[in-house]
């Protein structure tokens, strides 16, 4: 069984493993946008300032360590594959050049629910 936002359990069980975090509706910078991925982005990933942001098809946005790359390179080039059939470049990588979470809220409910079954509007 998928969940709302298109993965399967045993996907969002190896992303959440290799410290990738969903991001996706999260409230971010000075003017509160919430993050939204761009259809352009779509199935690509991207790296900058030692982050790496990934979108899936279904336009879900998760960002995590470069460590990733590093430690978990096969993992991380086989997941790349599956969920990024469109390769490298083109996305934009949030919290990469200092961009803060705005709501405490948000980060709360995101920690105590990662991958609800609906996905914010």
């Amino acid at each position: 069984m998928k969940n709302g936002n298109g993965l399967s359990p045993e996907i969002i069980r190896v992303i959440s493993e290799m410290g990738f975090v969903r991001v996706t509706g999260l409230a971010v910078g000075s003017r509160n946008d919430r993050i939204k991925a761009r259809e352009s982005e779509y199935g690509r990933w991207e790296s900058n300032n030692s982050l790496l942001c990934f979108v899936t098809m279904d336009g879900q946005v998760f960002s995590g360590s470069m460590k990733i790359l590093f430690s978990k390179r096969d993992q991380f080039v086989k997941l790349m594959g599956l969920l990024c059939p469109h390769g490298e470049g083109g996305v934009y990588v949030h919290f990469s050049n200092a961009e803060r979470i705005c709501s405490l809220v948000d980060l709360f409910e995101r920690i105590a629910t990662p991958h609800p079954e609906d996905e914010l509007a």
